[in-house]
């Protein structure tokens, strides 16, 4: 049967007394390591917000402008429109020769 041999903590003559130092050592070691992941993960998390909010930001900004750019081009051609309907309407040009213009359109 093995015997157990009790480990001698008592300070040897000519040697350091280590196991008080790896302790604080190992202690020391651990609060670092744990602060060093809480601020990596504090910076992940916050680089995280920032871009999903920078990339929301630029979509509505661009979905934004494109409307409004879409808006402009269609109220031109809407007003074009209407201004030929209102001076066809002013001429005095008979209904029917008004309809077989916008006919014609479509086929152009």
């Amino acid at each position: 049967m093995d015997t157990i041999v009790p480990l001698n903590l008592e300070k040897v003559p000519g040697e350091k007394n280590l196991i008080g130092k790896n302790k604080l050592a190992v202690h020391f070691r651990n609060i670092n390591m744990l602060l060093v992941v809480f601020i990596l993960v504090s910076i992940m998390a916050v680089s995280a917000f920032m871009i999903s909010t920078l990339t929301e930001n630029a979509s509505k900004s661009h979905v934004h402008s494109y409307t409004m750019e879409s808006v402009f081009i269609l109220a031109s051609y809407l007003n074009r429109e209407i201004t030929l309907v209102r001076q066809a309407a002013q001429s005095g040009m008979p209904k029917t020769s008004v309809t077989v213009m916008y006919r014609d359109i479509g086929n152009t």
